[in-house]
């Protein structure tokens, strides 16, 4: 063995040791959190930043394991399920690709029937450990967003979890306190900034004194069995205020969840505009050496599955344009899509490290910048 190829084994080795190191401390601190929302819920307790993150790696890493052990030769169900029961949104932010991808279909809603037709079939999957009633638009402009919630949760197991992420300027008191009553076990409410400047820059078509207003009457409610993050996607705009941010809304009784922008399958046009210039070094670290080790592929074909208004089934929850269609729910059992010959061809080829071979993945930051860190 070379002299090179030494030291590299070396390095590995001594690589792979930090983050069993990390990982032991991180597993550590986590069994002695406890959330500061939705503590009474045994689904949603030790559900802090931390615990988000922790809890995320548990759920989605063992459909990659299974997989990458037995290849086509076992079954997958997603661990995660988002539900698109309504296909629009009352923002126009300046890091989703919404604005420029809504002129692509029709405002559609999706029936009762299609609705019960998905959540009986998933809550029979003990694989399934989350489901989310929205993708990629406003979950609240569905009129009918309580009466789902209830619906799942009359009928999901025990460990199954539901929550939701929203803009929050349709989160009243009354609709989070019927969101409560009805099951919600965790909500994420995307703020992104620390002033009405920032805020107006950001999310666009959006009121800044609405959602404060929103925010500061929840936090007046009982959040034992819901849990609920404010939520910060660093991006140019605001990345500076992230940690004023976090100390601020902690204060305020609430989780805090910050995540990096990322170009959403390159569905984001103006993700050049809007990324964060600047990374410290500990996350750049981070992000090179841990990120295989963490998720050896993307987590996303291999533990999610997303599901549009009209029951067609993209191969990505990020993929705006919807360019690889999979099945539709109507015709087809959520199973029988998920492990579909084309699906797994292309987690062959992001095994075999070929994302630039997968229409969806090829220009992706998830996998180029290991944005899931």
């Amino acid at each position: 063995m070379s002299q090179l190829s030494k030291s590299s084994v070396i390095k590995e080795k001594w690589i792979d040791g930090l983050y069993a190191g990390i990982l032991f401390i991180m597993k550590l601190i986590y069994a002695f959190q406890y959330s500061r929302t939705g503590y009474q819920n045994p689904l949603t307790k030790k559900t802090t930043a931390l615990g988000y993150a922790m809890q995320m790696k548990e759920i989605l890493l063992p459909n990659i394991h299974r997989w990458l052990q037995q290849r086509e030769n076992t079954e997958l169900f997603p661990a995660v399920i988002q539900v698109q029961t309504i296909n629009r949104c009352n923002g126009r932010c300046i890091m989703c690709p919404y604005p420029e991808t809504v002129h692509l279909e029709d405002k559609g809603i999706m029936t009762d029937d299609l609705y019960t037709r998905i959540v009986d079939e998933a809550v029979q999957e003990t694989s399934l450990k989350v489901f989310v009633p929205m993708a990629q638009t406003e979950p609240l402009m569905d009129v009918k967003l309580v009466e789902r919630v209830r619906e799942f949760n009359e009928k999901r197991r025990h460990h199954q979890r539901i929550e939701i992420t929203t803009n929050g300027s349709l989160l009243t008191k009354t609709k989070m306190e019927a969101l409560i009553r009805n099951g919600l076990d965790l909500i994420n409410i995307s703020l992104n900034a620390m002033n009405r400047e920032t805020y107006h820059a950001i999310m666009k078509g959006l009121d800044w004194d609405t959602v404060i207003r929103n925010l500061e009457q929840i936090a007046q409610l009982d959040l034992s069995r819901t849990n609920v993050f404010v939520r910060f996607v660093r991006q140019n705009e605001n990345y500076q205020e992230y940690d004023f941010f976090k100390t601020y809304w902690r204060k305020k009784g609430f989780n805090t969840l910050g995540i990096d922008v990322n170009n959403r399958a390159d569905s984001l046009k103006k993700y050049h505009v809007v990324q964060q210039p600047v990374q410290n070094r500990l996350k750049r670290f981070a992000k090179k050496h841990f990120a295989k080790r963490i998720f050896p592929v993307c987590p996303y074909a291999f533990s999610h599955l997303h599901i549009l208004h009209n029951g067609d089934v993209p191969f990505c929850v990020n993929d705006f344009t919807h360019t690889n269609i999979m099945g539709n729910v109507k015709q087809q059992r959520i199973r029988d899509i998920y492990n579909s010959n084309e699906w797994n061809r292309f987690r062959r080829l992001m095994v075999e490290g070929k994302y630039n071979e997968i229409e969806t993945c090829k220009n992706c930051t998830l996998w180029q910048n290991a944005n899931w860190l």
